[in-house]
This record gives structure tokens, sequence and C-alpha cells, in this order.
């Protein structure tokens, strides 16, 4: 028979509650958590003080938590905090919030948790169980999105046309088993029809040493599919333009559209990767609400372009101020600072430096990136038609080489420092740097388009060999580039860590 210990105030111990506490620890720890809720209840009513009442109302939490009671588990630990904030009380509601699904309010409290007590190991470990619950959530949330979007696609078209579409959006970006004969013509037909309605459009170009879901292989010559790069204006925050880049295996087939710019439109899918910016079963199923043949050049042209004008939606307006929080900063670098140290600011708008980065033949595109940029060994390399002799092979498969010259390099850097003096809010360039800038953020992407595309794709292509698993500069179409600062009394060094890039 349970003892419900119900006495005065006082034992020969201190506090009654103590006693109570002791007994329920012992229930709990033997597994009958219903005799353990009674005791600590108990040690709650007959507390002394507001230390010993705290200390009963998170034994209570605690064991309401293991019982399965979360939301008496989230009232006792609020009552505790009502007695005082302290980092064991935030730890206990955090954890009854996490596992009741209330993730917002269950961060706060365990940040503020962590600030109190910055040793306190159960909050750091809440802290990770919690981004562990949420991105399996959020997991879960996108999957019964893409369904329901693939749904709202098979009202519109055939299922065999829809599972092409889903391929599109979920398999490597460049796979595809064969090319319909004609499609180069077909292509370079639409692009003439289209050419005067966008801010800059390519001929098709083969998608060289293209993998193959299916086997692994690669497809080349061809066989291999075509590419289109576009720029494409819309309303601000796009008026500048926005890059895509759409890969076609057939004229009439869905074809795979990449957002290739940095930033935020409804094209791409919100749970998209920051490198992957795939466009997503939602974009798909606007083309096809739009037209009969919603996946020809003209077609698709015409619906990213329509994608980027403000259609008073709920969703435009919160995509477009995402990004738009990029783009003032861009905006006032550009435009209230006028002293610039490169070609790029002085001698171009931004939507004409775009347009070149992505439509210049090369090697050379000034004003934007002309030869006197480059380092003099390289341009004599590109201009000799062998891209290996201007590199040093530091180890097997790692080459370094000279890249610009000391006049730009002095120039950019000065560029830099232009920015640094204009006070305007800078992102941190990674995770390990807390003082730098992202060139891309402060106007700069169309020189680094124009770099990658003119420089480092044929440099990359010359290093390293295509194989029958395809060409590893096919990768080459999306970059995060950064400036970090060094001193004594900030970021001082850089520690070991392992990067994932193609080039640095």
């Amino acid at each position: 028979m349970m003892d419900w210990f119900l006495g005065g105030s006082k034992t020969e111990d201190g506090d009654a509650s103590d006693k109570l506490i002791k007994q329920g620890d012992a229930e709990r720890e033997a597994g009958d958590l219903t005799a353990a809720l009674h005791y600590y209840g108990n040690a709650v009513a007959v507390a002394g003080s507001p230390k010993k009442r705290k200390a009963a109302l998170l034994a209570q939490s605690r064991t309401y938590t293991l019982n399965g009671d979360l939301a008496e588990a989230e009232e006792a630990a609020t009552r505790a905090l009502d007695l005082g904030v302290c980092a064991p009380s935030l730890v206990r509601r955090g954890c009854a919030r996490r596992k009741l699904g209330h993730f917002g309010a269950a961060y706060e409290d365990l940040r503020r948790a962590a600030q109190l007590d910055p040793q306190n190991r159960e909050a750091r470990d809440e802290i990770r169980r919690l981004h562990a619950a949420a991105q399996r959530r959020q997991q879960f949330e996108r999957e019964a999105q893409r369904d329901a979007e693939a749904d709202q696609l098979r009202a519109l078209l055939p299922n065999n046309v829809v599972d092409a579409v889903i391929a599109s959006c979920r398999e490597p970006f460049y796979a595809e088993a064969s090319v319909a004969p004609g499609l180069g013509y077909e292509l370079n037909a639409a692009i003439a029809r289209v050419r005067g309605s966008v801010l800059a459009i390519t001929p098709p170009r083969r998608c060289p040493g293209v993998n193959l879901s299916t086997t692994g292989k690669a497809v080349r010559d061809g066989n291999a599919p075509f590419y289109v790069d576009v720029v494409v204006r819309g309303d601000r925050p796009y008026e500048a333009g926005v890059w895509f880049r759409l890969v076609y295996a057939s004229r009439a087939g869905p074809p795979r559209i990449r957002q290739a710019s940095l930033g935020r439109t409804i094209v791409v899918d919100d749970d998209a990767d920051h490198h992957g910016r795939r466009a997503g079963l939602q974009f798909y199923a606007f083309l096809a609400s739009r037209s009969d043949e919603p996946f020809g050049l003209e077609a698709v042209v015409e619906g990213l372009r329509a994608a980027l004008e403000d259609d008073g939606s709920d969703r435009w307006r919160h995509v477009a101020s995402d990004h738009s929080r990029r783009r003032r900063v861009i905006d006032a670098y550009r435009n209230e600072w006028p002293a610039h140290k490169i070609g790029l600011f002085a001698d171009l708008d931004e939507a004409s430096a775009l347009a070149a980065a992505v439509s210049a033949p090369g090697p050379f595109c000034a004003p934007l990136l002309p030869r006197s940029a480059l380092a003099p060994r390289l341009v004599e390399a590109i201009e000799a038609g062998d891209l290996r002799r201007c590199v040093e092979e530091v180890c097997e498969g790692v080459y370094a080489f000279d890249l610009f010259s000391a006049e730009f390099t002095a120039a950019l850097l000065a560029e830099v420092d232009y920015f640094y003096g204009s006070k305007l809010p800078a992102a941190r360039p990674n995770s390990m740097n807390n003082y730098g800038i992202i060139v891309n953020d402060i106007g700069l992407e169309p020189l680094i388009v124009a770099l990658q595309r003119l420089v480092l794709l044929p440099l990359a292509r010359a290093l390293f060999s295509a194989s029958d698993r395809g060409d590893p500069a096919t990768g080459f179409d999306s970059t995060h580039a950064f400036v970090v600062k060094y001193r004594a009394d900030e970021d001082s060094h850089l520690d070991v860590h392992t990067d994932d890039s193609d080039g640095r």
C-alpha cells in the first residue's frame, strides 16, 4: 500500500516536500509514474518556499513528459517559471513543447536556457533533438505538398507527361536518354521568335558529357540534350533580370528548368536547396494551365516572364519580399556610392551586365571581364589555345594558377574596402568567418558568372578529361564567391575544415 504523505510542513530533514520528492523519484525509477506524480503533486502543495515548490514542479513536469501528458508537463514547467526564470525550467518546458510539435516556442525556451547556462548539456541535446524533429516534419510536409502538386498536374496532363515532369524536378539535372532529331533547328527557330522579348538568350548548346540516371553512363556528341540560357526581366524586384537554364531533349517534352541566378522567385520550390534551384511542380502546373503546348521554348519563356510579374498573390509578394532584401543592398551600393573601382559598376547597368555575362561568346568580355583583368600568363594560355600551360599541378588532380592581374586584384580589393566604408549590411561569407563579404551580394554576380563561363569552365575541361561518367565541368552552374578578412582583433585564422566545391 502506497504511503500518501500529507504531513506538516516540516520534517527532521527540513521542508516536507523534500521527502515527497525523494519518494516520487523512487517511484519514477521503479517505473510507477502515476505514484510518482501523486508524490510530486503533494510536494508542490506542501512546499515551504518558492525554491522547494519549483523543484517539485520541475520533477512533476519531467514525469508528465515521460508519461506522455505533454500539456500538463508544459503547464507545470510554466508554473515553475512563474516562480523565477532559470535554465532547468526552460529546458523542461522546451522539451514538452518540442514533443507537442510547437517548435518555434520550444526553440525560444531552449535558446534562452542555453544563454542562461552555456554549460547546460540537456539544453544543447534538446536543441539537437528539436532540429531533427523539425527536419522530419518539414520533409513529411514537403512530400505531402509534392503529392498534392502531382495530383494537380494529373488533372491537366496525361500520366506519362506528368511522370516526365516529376523526373525533370527530381532526377539529375542533365539526365536524358535520347534527343529528338532536328531539335537544334527547332530551338534555333524558337529562339529567333523570342529574342526581342528577353534581355539575352543563347543559341542551343550541347550538354557535354551528360550523365544518365538509369545507367550512370555518359551521353555525348549528337545524343546529348541541348541547353539554352535565357535572361528574363520582370517587375520589381526582378527588373535587372533573372537567368534561367533550359535543357531540352525534345521540343514537346518538359525541359529541365534551373534558375541559375541567385535570389528567390516563385519558379523554384520553397524547399529547394541553395545550389539546386530547380523549377518545382507548381511552376510546371502553371505552364500547363496556360497553353495546350506548355513546354515549347516560347511557352516556357513566356511563363518565366509571367512568373516574374506581380500577380497580386500572397505567395508572389512573400517571395519577392524575400528577394528584395538582397536587392536593396545591391541597389543602394550601386546607385548611392558612385566612386566604384571596377568597370562593372562604372560602365554597365546591372541588366546589361548580367546579359553580357550569360551571352558573351568569350574568352574576354569588356568591360565586364576585359583581358586586362586576367593574369598575363592566363591570357597567353587562352590566346595560344593551350590552357594547361598556365597551371601548376600542386598534387594529383589539384591545380593552382594566377587568375587576376595585379591591377585588377588591387581594384577588386579597393572595391571591397569601398563597400565596407558604405556601412551597408553584409551577410557572413560562410559559417566559419565573421568578417568579410559575399561578393555576389554586393552586385558582383555578373562578374563571377562571366569568370565561371568564360575562364573556369574551359580550364576545367582542359584539365579534367571526360570519362564514361560524364564531364566534371558540367556541374559548373552555381557559385558562392566571397572575400574573408583577417585581423588580430577579429578573425585571426581559419580552422581545419573540408569544402565541397569544384574550385577555390
